[in-house]
């Protein structure tokens, strides 16, 4: 569960931080990417959807690797394709999110109790509006900070559902 927890952590709480013109990453997307695939690989059993997830967390990786090392290298990339390559991550990182939601739901239904999919699914959908008022902001100086503020809460929003739901399906032990 904490590999998973602090991936999504990861992937969707970005610090950068700019130092003679270079970004960093203090919560580098890369290492979120990585505590993902071994989450995954702890849990996983085969499923065709933690598969895909896997996949999808290797492809995020790489192409956040991609980006930081071209950033590190002063490698300039037009604005176009650099704003292109951090939404196609942002849609990685929110499909993963989703996946994740969706194989809560699925072990519901094997289970036939509730184990927080809808809960996780709704904080989701927040997510996903977090997400798409960062972008907003980055456009719209004026309600900037209110965007990050707002997408910040709607990751501790689905990181406190990803707990809850963990929380039922597997109880702490005492």
């Amino acid at each position: 569960m904490g590999f998973l927890f602090f991936g999504f952590f990861f992937l969707f709480l970005d610090f950068p931080i700019v130092i003679s013109g270079k970004s960093i990453d203090l919560l580098p997307t890369f290492l979120g990417c990585v505590l993902l695939l071994l989450g995954l690989w702890r849990i996983g059993n085969g499923e065709p959807r933690l598969l895909r997830m896997r996949l999808g967390a290797i492809a995020l990786g790489a192409l956040d690797l991609c980006l930081t090392v071209l950033s590190l290298c002063s490698v300039s990339m037009g604005a176009i394709l650099a704003t292109a390559l951090d939404l196609g991550g942002l849609a990685l990182s929110l499909y993963l999110a989703y996946e994740t939601a969706e194989q809560v739901k699925a072990w519901e239904k094997r289970a036939s109790r509730p184990l927080g999919g809808r809960d996780l699914s709704s904080a989701w959908f927040l997510l996903l509006f977090g997400s798409l008022l960062s972008i907003l902001g980055a456009f719209v100086e004026s309600i900037a900070l209110l965007c990050v503020v707002l997408q910040l809460l709607s990751v501790i929003w689905y990181q406190m559902a990803l707990y809850r739901a963990w929380r039922k399906i597997i109880p702490p032990k005492k």
